[in-house]
């Protein structure tokens, strides 16, 4: 069986595999020189065919990672209002009912339901674009945390294991855990992306003067040059991890909301010191 695989989100790709093994991946950014390029992997496609010495037509499946993002518009964190879904959110983030919507798993699952209903674009401009690669084979949108999740263990080398995913959002959650073996897959935990620590450290990196979802890394080399315990305290205040729901707990706010009060807590101090405390905080949390 060959199975085309492609990504859409930031750091879009596209991958080979031939009979359960992977003989080609790109990332669409090496092609276009487009760093971290967020989208249909355009350039990509056609280079892992040739690679791989694919013909097209050959294809018997395509995966493509994440349930809803891939069929819409790339979208990001709503910084600025564009479109019904960044509206939506915007506003959303403004209301005492966002923890109720957001923070649990039949809120997200409904709040999901309002945002692929209003930007859905359904499956047609995706097979139109493999069409155009010659590509007519059937699509399986996957989860966003399983991909994560399926590629962690599968090339583990471990039969029985737990897998684990924690980023900043992907389908509406931020963490996952299934329980692997024999090479299956169960899921037994998910934490709502409201919950989501990498949300928080998006925020910094956005009140630092830096680009969200690119220069986090900087966050963290900056971080070697302050002093935590100057600003770990309103981190703490902010999200916290409760050992017995196995899961994150946000009791700040979202987006917008959470933006403009972390502005006003973090004003007296120095980028150094911000930074050191969100690091080691969330260092503390995220291995507990």
């Amino acid at each position: 069986m060959i199975i085309l695989g492609i990504s859409t989100g930031h750091d879009a790709g596209a991958a080979i595999i031939i009979d359960g093994k992977m003989v080609c991946a790109i990332n669409e950014e090496r092609l276009n020189r487009q760093k971290m390029y967020w989208g249909f992997p355009t350039l990509a496609i056609p280079e892992c065919l040739r690679l791989a010495k694919v013909d097209p037509k050959n294809i018997d499946s395509i995966a493509i990672a994440g349930t809803s993002s891939t069929r819409a518009k790339p979208l990001e964190f709503g910084y600025e209002s564009v479109g019904f879904f960044r509206t939506f959110v915007a506003e959303l983030s403004n209301t005492p009912l966002t923890g109720l919507l957001m923070g649990t798993g039949l809120g997200t699952k409904a709040t999901r339901k309002v945002f692929e209903t209003s930007i859905f674009r359904g499956t047609t401009e995706l097979e139109n674009k493999f069409k155009e690669f010659g590509i007519t084979a059937p699509m399986e949108f996957v989860d966003h945390h399983l991909c994560h999740a399926a590629s962690a263990y599968y090339t583990s080398g471990w039969n029985d294991c737990l897998s684990l995913t924690l980023d900043g959002s992907g389908d509406g959650y931020c963490s996952r855990v299934y329980d692997c073996k024999d090479g299956k897959m169960q899921l037994i935990n998910s934490i709502p992306a409201y919950h989501s620590p990498g949300f928080y450290y998006c925020y910094v990196t956005h009140l630092l003067g830096f680009i969200a979802l690119r220069h986090e890394g900087k966050v963290t080399g900056l971080a070697a040059f302050g002093n935590p315990e100057k600003t770990k305290e309103i981190f703490s205040r902010r999200i916290q991890y409760d050992s017995k729901k196995f899961s994150f707990v946000n009791k700040g706010g979202w987006l917008q909301a959470e933006l403009r009060v972390l502005e006003k807590l973090l004003q007296p101090y120095s980028k150094e010191d911000i930074a050191a405390g969100i690091q080691e905080y969330f260092e503390d949390i995220v291995t507990q």
